[in-house]
């Protein structure tokens, strides 16, 4: 659990099972022995697996681990042996000079991949696809590392989830600029699991950070000076489970303050909107200088914000409209 936030962070859980019999694979054969009979068998050929502990821990069968007098076990197959996480490094020098062909070059059955990025500016557009494995991409050095992605074409992010991707980014700078009137985003994840950690963002044009339907966690950073909202939140498009997002010590500063240039949407924006059954939770954050209004909740959604700070907002501190609630609380 992160310090201060509450929040935990994503983790790949594995699941254990009971069952009668455990499937062992050990010298390249698979041996299944009865769970009455595991404790002499596991005397007997003790000196020839203590190689292989680590199988016996991973399935749940290490001494100590009984309740209610009954073994908690599990299966190990082939199919579970996943390869170890995968790590790259990307920048002048590296292995790899593109952020998107590094994650195009990790494996398929990958437990994670890790993806490091020397100082430096990364001119691309970084799509990162449901993979089955969560994605770190983290600055060597925070706040020294950018991804720039400037755009004549519409509906281009600087940075992309698809549905059912899991992915953390941690201390990058994200700039964007992009022509488009709807879906003008810096960040957008689209169903998907996102974490923004210490990472500094803005969109000279549009949004700074949208997600859609899944799970969205900010911690620290910043996102500030993006012509419309700082953070939009939405519901999933087709039903489903409503956005969680939360955040917490990050700063939503000078948003929404773009007026239009004869756009379909006019502004002034706020500097976060959250509609169409929302639930969200931010703990120390601050909103100032926005537009329009602080925070605005539209269409059900549900905003609660503990010791924050809603300052300098031109049109207040909240606004609400067709169900949507904003609960303000003391730190």
């Amino acid at each position: 659990r992160i310090a201060g936030c509450g929040f935990p962070t994503m983790a790949v859980q594995r699941r254990s099972h009971r069952a009668n019999s455990v499937t062992l694979l050990t010298f390249g054969c698979m041996i299944t022995v009865s769970l009455p009979s595991w404790c002499s068998f596991q005397s007997r050929v003790a000196s020839q697996l203590s190689s292989r502990r680590r199988l016996l821990e991973v399935a749940g069968l290490a001494t100590g681990n009984w309740v209610t007098g009954k073994a908690q076990a599990a299966e190990v197959t082939i199919a579970d042996a996943r390869s170890a996480p995968w790590k790259a490094e990307v920048g002048e020098g590296a292995p790899f000079s593109s952020i998107g062909i590094a994650l195009s070059a990790a494996p398929r059955d990958a437990a994670a991949i890790w993806i490091t990025l020397q100082p430096g500016t990364f001119r691309e557009r970084l799509q990162i696809p449901s993979i089955g494995a969560p994605v770190t991409i983290e600055a060597a050095s925070h706040g020294q590392t950018v991804l720039a992605w400037e755009t004549d074409r519409p509906y281009e992010a600087a940075l992309e989830l698809a549905p059912g991707a899991e992915a953390s980014i941690r201390g990058l700078k994200v700039r964007h600029a992009g022509k488009s009137v709807a879906n003008n985003y810096a960040i957008y994840s689209n169903g998907a699991q996102l974490e923004l950690d210490d990472c500094d963002v803005t969109s000279s044009t549009g949004a700074g950070v949208a997600a859609e339907g899944g799970k969205l966690v900010l911690r620290g950073g910043a996102v500030h000076d993006c012509a419309r909202q700082g953070l939009i939140l939405f519901g999933p498009l087709l039903g489903g489970e409503p956005l969680c997002a939360k955040a917490c010590g990050t700063a939503f500063l000078a948003n929404g303050r773009y007026l239009g240039d004869n756009d379909a949407i006019r502004g002034p924006f706020d500097g976060i909107l959250a509609r169409n059954g929302v639930e969200a939770e931010f703990n120390g954050v601050s909103v100032d200088g926005s537009g329009a209004g602080g925070v605005a909740a539209f269409e059900d959604a549900r905003i609660v914000l503990v010791g924050s700070s809603l300052e300098r907002n031109s049109q207040g501190a909240t606004r609400t409209k067709n169900g949507g609630e904003v609960v303000v609380k003391s730190g």
